[in-house]
């Protein structure tokens, strides 16, 4: 089973990846030189994801099958246009770079048949990141929870959660837990008279006192 401290690597291992990347940015770069920087690291996160799939899959007795990432070149290149003219480069580079590692084994858990959970990790987490992580174990499908209410991807910019290979609750890390996180979820949502993400996302950040 996985430890916080394998989790607090990959997070370092994930977090110096984007690092690089942003160092690799300047002033007056076009879109296509952002890229470019962009897909040598994210290359480097779908090994990163490769390496920390199939030691979970040899862990679990799951039999692995592998599905790498690729990034699509005109979402990133059209997200990345957005971002130049709004000062968010930094965060689109965090997102996209880290990419490669979660959709590396979201997918490969999916062929695999097996499933993903997302685990909280870092200082603190943010309402969509504990909605997302009170689900535990249900991401099985290639349809489930593609992306979240404004069309971006499930996982956000400068975000430390974890993605976990999992069999079922059994393989959990220690620390995660679900259940809890769904009574919060379920609080909210009822307090906020909705199931839209949105929100609910809001009324969680005002239950909880987080962003």
């Amino acid at each position: 089973m996985l430890t916080n401290h394998d989790l607090k690597l990959v997070r370092a291992a994930l977090n110096r990846l984007v690092s690089l990347a942003q160092q690799g940015i300047t002033t007056g770069q076009t879109v296509d030189d952002i890229l470019k920087i962009i897909n040598t690291h994210h290359e480097a996160a779908v090994a990163l994801g490769t390496d920390w799939f199939l030691d979970q899959a040899l862990e679990l007795g799951i039999s692995p099958q592998l599905r790498l990432h690729e990034l699509d070149q005109d979402l990133a290149h059209t997200q990345l246009t957005k971002t130049v003219s709004t000062g968010g480069v930094l965060l689109a580079v965090d997102q996209l770079v880290k990419l490669g590692f979660r959709r590396t084994i979201q997918r490969s858990a999916h062929a695999s048949g097996a499933a993903w959970a997302v685990v909280p990790k870092g200082k603190s987490s943010c309402a969509w990141c504990l909605m997302l992580a009170s689900r535990g174990a249900v991401y099985r499908s290639k349809n489930t929870a593609r992306s979240n209410a404004t069309g971006s991807e499930l996982f956000h910019g400068h975000c430390d959660c974890q993605t976990v290979l999992v069999r079922g609750p059994q393989d959990y890390p220690k620390g995660y837990n679900p259940d809890v996180l769904y009574q919060k979820y379920a609080q909210a949502r009822d307090a906020a008279g909705s199931t839209k993400a949105s929100d609910v996302v809001q009324q969680l950040r005002l239950q909880e006192g987080i962003k």
